[in-house]
């Protein structure tokens, strides 16, 4: 009987008894797929076609032709000899299916090991080596490949996030610092209040202040960034843009901070006023 691999469709050549009714786990040796065969997976082996003999021609004497292949020319004397080595039969084959069958067992009880060690396995090391040969992880190059795309990922998410990324855990400051990156969005946790805007002449010179306080919303220490003072016209399009020191380099948590920024010759056409902190970079 023969059985043939669901998978390759590879044949193997196996003895009945080794199967029983409940059926059997094997594993293909060459592609490696494990399934169960039962007795009615099983085949007939072909059986090889019998050629039958030529008609032996009329009239010629059986003895002749016998002497003519066995005996060479010129010693009739050795016909004896020769019909004897006509007679001897042939070397006996190797027999192949005694080894096939030896494998199959072989490999029987490999498989069998196998599924004894799995089930000594627990059940969350069994289902990650299953997710890993769904996967396909067993090749080292593929494994290597994933572990290429993760990492890539993961940089990328944590300089998409960074600010936010920041915002939880403020000592990932340090590390994107000396990569060049900032991190920190500049005077974040900072607000302008209790903003005036005063216009006078000094020398006949016509000036604009701006005044009001710093407050710090937050109750941690944030350094306070240059101010950028902007004035636009009716339509927010930008006529000025000057930037001033901040009237302190560090603001306490909950404090507050009086600034006053003055411009020289302001437009006659700018109606309103936007601040913001200077960005360091």
């Amino acid at each position: 009987m023969r059985i043939i691999c669901r998978k390759c469709s590879a044949v193997y050549e196996i003895d009945p008894a080794l199967i029983p009714p409940q059926g059997k786990k094997v594993r293909c040796t060459k592609c490696g797929d494990v399934f169960v065969c039962f007795p009615e997976d099983l085949q007939e082996k072909p059986q090889p076609v019998v050629r039958e003999p030529e008609p032996e021609k009329a009239g010629a004497p059986k003895e002749n032709l016998a002497a003519e292949v066995d005996a060479p020319a010129g010693e009739t004397g050795r016909k004896g000899e020769g019909e004897a080595a006509a007679a001897a039969p042939a070397p006996e084959q190797p027999q192949k299916k005694d080894e096939v069958q030896d494998i199959f067992r072989r490999l029987s009880e490999q498989t069998e090991e196998l599924f004894q060690q799995e089930q000594k396995m627990s059940k969350a090391k069994v289902a990650g080596l299953k997710l890993k040969h769904v996967l396909g992880l067993q090749n080292k190059a593929f494994r290597r490949f994933v572990l290429s795309l993760v990492l890539i990922t993961l940089l990328l998410l944590l300089y998409y996030f960074r600010y936010d990324i920041t915002r939880k855990a403020p000592f990932m400051e340090k590390i994107y610092a000396p990569l060049g990156i900032q991190s920190v969005i500049p005077g974040e946790g900072l607000e302008f209040q209790n903003i005036t805007r005063r216009e006078f002449e000094d020398d006949y010179v016509s000036k604009t202040e701006i005044k009001g306080f710093i407050a710090n919303t937050t109750g941690k220490a944030i350094n306070v960034p240059d101010i950028r003072l902007e004035l636009l016209d009716k339509e927010a399009r930008s006529l000025h843009v000057q930037y001033a020191e901040p009237p302190v380099a560090r603001l306490d948590g909950n404090g507050k901070a009086a600034f006053s920024i003055v411009v020289v010759k302001p437009s006659p056409l700018s109606k309103y006023v936007y601040l913001t902190f200077k960005n360091e970079k």
